[in-house]
């Protein structure tokens, strides 16, 4: 049984340093106590992420901050800046612990390896792979490519790393040597962003072809249809349970979808600017996003939102019941074939098969 509600898109602005037009990077600590966000005037903005009060003071890297990523153990921090490197920040000495220097001008973006003792920097041409504690003049593993790395990410284990590639690629690397693997996905357009789901069964990536996919991680193989967008795809994340993936693109919408079948779970969340990142709180109930316009937003997502319209349709004719308007149970006359029907006008044939082996095959 199933109750009508309306969709209610609450959002929390937070504030940004006078001197930003445009928020970029966007992280969740680990352990769940802070949000960060870098911006284009240089600053690593942190607010508390039980009340999104700031959380002073922040980093001032002095350059353009594309990215930002927490270590594992939430007490440092990289930021991804234009010029030629990477800054590892100590948060709570509020002091740079390394430079993670590079002659390919941007750094556009890194992450932290799972162990949080690498860390991977996607650049013009190349992504880099640091050990973050060893000697200052020991050279990074260089993973070539043809055009610019917008986005990486480890697998779980830490012993591959994703890449997406201007030239619409995405790669798999062995991490250790830096070898590139046999298996590789293809979007029609560039490729720009891609993240792997915290089991490490499937690989989610996005693309200026304005669509998201969910992949097999080992095979490549689609585990959904691709997810349409009304601009090109800035970034994907999955939620900590992997169930759930969040986009947003350059024209500001900010979207959940159904990581398995690819179905939107809601409607879209909207910046008034051009989108560039979101990433989903470690409680899985809020997601931040950054955006032109110095925005930075959390909306939240909560247990109750709006279920699609094919699921109670669904229900009812599998039940074999459902509610008149008077309250009162009645039988569904509608068979197999209609449900069959009403499914294929809504969504593939394969994810209709994998809708009933989910509800019907026992656990």
């Amino acid at each position: 049984i199933w109750r009508p509600r309306d969709s209610i898109q609450e959002q929390h602005r937070l504030a940004a340093p006078h001197n930003a037009t445009e928020v970029w990077g966007v992280a969740a600590s680990p352990d769940g106590h802070l949000l960060a966000a870098g911006t284009n005037g240089g600053d690593v903005l942190f607010w508390k992420a039980d009340t999104l009060e700031p959380a002073a003071p922040e980093l001032m890297t002095g350059q353009h901050v594309f990215a930002v990523d927490f270590a594992p153990d939430s007490q440092r921090l990289v930021a991804a800046r234009r010029h030629h490197d990477a800054q590892v920040w100590d948060i709570p000495g509020r002091r740079i612990v390394r430079t993670l220097w590079h002659p390919l001008y941007k750094s556009l973006t890194a992450r932290y390896s799972p162990d949080g003792h690498h860390v991977a920097v996607g650049a013009q041409g190349a992504a880099l792979i640091w050990e973050v504690d060893a000697a200052p003049s020991a050279a990074p593993l260089i993973l070539p490519h043809a055009k610019d790395v917008p986005d990486l990410a480890w697998t779980p284990d830490g012993l591959r790393l994703v890449t997406a590639c201007g030239d619409g690629r995405v790669r798999f690397w062995e991490a250790a040597t830096g070898k590139a693997l046999p298996l590789f996905l293809q979007h029609d357009r560039e490729a720009t962003s891609c993240d792997i789901s915290p089991d490490g069964q499937w690989l989610a990536t996005g693309s200026h072809d304005r669509t998201a996919r969910v992949w097999d991680a080992v095979t490549g193989q689609p585990v959904s249809e691709p997810m349409e967008h009304p601009g090109r795809v800035r970034m994907v994340r999955f939620s900590p349970d992997g169930r759930q993936l969040a986009t947003v693109c350059e024209t500001g919408e900010v979207m959940l979808w159904d990581a398995f079948t690819g179905h939107a779970l809601r409607d879209p969340f909207r910046h008034n600017a051009a989108g560039h990142s979101v990433v989903f709180t470690r409680d899985g109930r809020r997601l931040l996003s950054g955006a032109d316009a110095t925005q930075a937003r959390v909306w939240e997502l909560g247990p109750d939102g709006p279920s699609p319209a094919w699921l109670p349709v669904a229900a009812e004719k599998l039940a074999g019941v459902r509610l008149d308007e008077a309250g009162r149970m009645v039988p569904t006359v509608e068979g197999w074939k209609e449900l069959e029907d009403e499914w294929r006008r809504n969504d593939s044939q394969e994810t209709y098969t994998r809708l009933l082996r989910a509800i019907l095959l026992p656990r």
